[in-house]
């Protein structure tokens, strides 16, 4: 079969297409199979290709600005504590 780079495309329409279908659906191999027939590569080729397409990703993380160990609410009732000058005297 002939080296030929993808589009990207088609790469990224394919990939939306599968992120649509359960990982074990039929209809996924059924696709990227068309798509390897279409511009005569590998079945492997377009899987490699779908592999490597990454999407931006966001600089900051998913639970910015959020408290990671303690709830919000807890948080909250910390602060009130704290403002008021109460100590928590847990033994």
């Amino acid at each position: 079969m002939a080296k030929k780079p993808l589009p990207t495309e088609i790469i990224v329409t394919l990939y939306h297409q599968l992120a649509n279908l359960s990982a074990k659906h039929p209809d996924r191999n059924k696709l990227i199979k068309e798509t390897a027939e279409i511009f005569s590569v590998s079945f492997s080729t377009v899987r490699r290709a779908i592999k490597n397409y990454s999407q931006p990703r966001s600089i900051k993380r998913a639970d910015y600005n959020k408290p990671r160990k303690t709830s919000f609410e807890e948080m909250l009732r910390y602060c009130e504590l704290r403002q008021f000058g109460i100590r928590d005297k847990k033994k």
